[in-house]
């Protein structure tokens, strides 16, 4: 009973406060997508500098290929892999290859540290930021 009547004040906590006890655990999301557009634009020039949009050209009909990889401090690119095949092994390793000519990365200045990047060889060679090591 009286773990029932504690849920309850702690419901009704959460309902008068908006996010109420629960808020720090949200304080320490991510920054929004569209802060890394600057550094993962610096990323995308680095990558079609180094062959890429070639790359992105010789997938074409549809079909792409896409890398995972993070930056390590200095600018090279950590734990680089193929996520999904274009079913081309020499396109798949011209991706890897470019990527790894295209460091130096830039230094990305927004907490946290983390700075893994997934890239998508398609028409326009798409970059996203995503949050998947912890350090």
């Amino acid at each position: 009973m009286k773990v029932k009547k504690f849920l309850q004040s702690l419901c009704l906590c959460v309902g008068i406060s908006g996010a109420g006890i629960i808020a720090p655990a949200f304080s320490n999301s991510p920054p929004p997508d569209e802060e890394f557009k600057p550094w993962l634009d610096l990323c995308r020039n680095r990558i079609i500098c180094a062959g890429g949009q070639k790359i992105a050209e010789r997938v074409g009909n549809g079909k792409n290929v896409s890398c995972t990889f993070y930056v390590k401090k200095g600018g090279a690119p950590g734990d680089l892999a193929i996520s999904s095949s274009s079913g081309d092994k020499e396109i798949d390793q011209a991706a890897i290859d470019s990527l790894n000519k295209a460091a130096p990365f830039p230094e990305c200045t927004i907490s946290p540290t983390d700075r893994s990047i997934l890239v998508i060889f398609d028409k326009s060679i798409s970059l996203y930021h995503y949050q998947a090591r912890l350090h």
